[in-house]
């Protein structure tokens, strides 16, 4: 019983993974900017993109899926421990705004860059 539960909720997690990735891509490729899916560590998918862009499509694209997530979470009902455990992982995306991760070093860059532009 436990082993399906711990199955269950590694799907998931890597459903969560997957559909953050996905969300980064599909803003990339709506903002028209060049953008690749790789595939690290054990099934971990990472998207790239160019950073010839301008740092207002960057904000956009390393937010997009925190607010998209977060707005799911609200959604879905805490009906079942999966559902539950859905909406937790949503709501956690948050902590990918924090300048620790990825998400949120090219979130801070982008920021940094347009305070210092705009000074100079």
């Amino acid at each position: 019983m436990y082993g399906i539960l711990l199955l269950k909720s590694i799907v998931v997690i890597i459903f969560v993974v997957v559909a953050h990735e996905a969300i980064h891509f599909l803003t990339a490729k709506l903002l028209t900017v060049s953008a690749t899916i790789d595939i690290h560590n054990f099934f971990v998918p990472k998207v790239t993109y160019t950073s010839n862009t301008t740092d207002w499509k960057i904000i956009l694209i390393t937010i997009s899926p925190t607010i998209a997530l977060i707005l799911c979470g609200y959604i879905i009902p805490p009906k079942s421990y999966m559902l539950s455990l859905l909406k937790i992982m949503c709501y956690l995306n948050v902590t990918n705004l924090i300048p620790l991760t990825g998400d949120g070093e090219v979130l801070l860059l982008a920021l940094l860059n347009m305070i210092f532009r705009k000074k100079s």
